[in-house]
């Protein structure tokens, strides 16, 4: 039997999927054990990092920022705040929800939706992040200006 022709639900790609599955928890869950900063960015420094290089030298936010205060947020179910923390954190904690449940089926029935389709379309599914990190950026900014 050919490699190509192994079945792609093996017990190798179901523990792989299980071994994703739990780093995914940990990033998800992490986040509430770190208190969100009230100003809406700074709970990174909680994990020992420094300030943000773009707010001390440029006095903008760079697309990052907030998003350990949006986790922190979204840990507690806190959705409006995680929002507003930062709006790229907010829709990547939702999609690594999903991405997550998605790899416990995949471990539990061997079949998978979105894993397959952005392993088929990595491409796009790049594209499509990077796109809404600088929407993201952009509505951030606005409002960092603003207010």
């Amino acid at each position: 039997m050919l490699s190509e022709d192994k079945p792609k639900n093996s017990w190798l790609h179901r523990m792989l999927a299980l071994c994703a599955f739990t780093l995914f928890l940990c990033i998800l869950f992490f986040p509430r054990f770190l208190s969100p900063a009230k100003e809406g960015l700074g709970t990174h420094h909680q994990l020992g990092l420094r300030p943000c290089n773009a707010i001390v030298y440029l006095g903008i936010p760079c697309p990052g920022c907030g998003g350990t205060t949006s986790f922190a947020h979204m840990s507690r179910g806190a959705m409006i705040k995680a929002l507003r923390a930062n709006v790229f954190g907010f829709i990547l904690y939702n999609f690594l929800c999903l991405w997550a449940l998605d790899l416990l089926l995949f471990f539990l029935r061997g079949q998978s939706m979105m894993t397959a389709w952005l392993l088929q379309n990595a491409t796009l599914a790049i594209k499509i992040a990077l796109g809404t990190l600088i929407i993201a950026w952009l509505i951030k900014l606005a409002l960092w200006c603003i207010l």
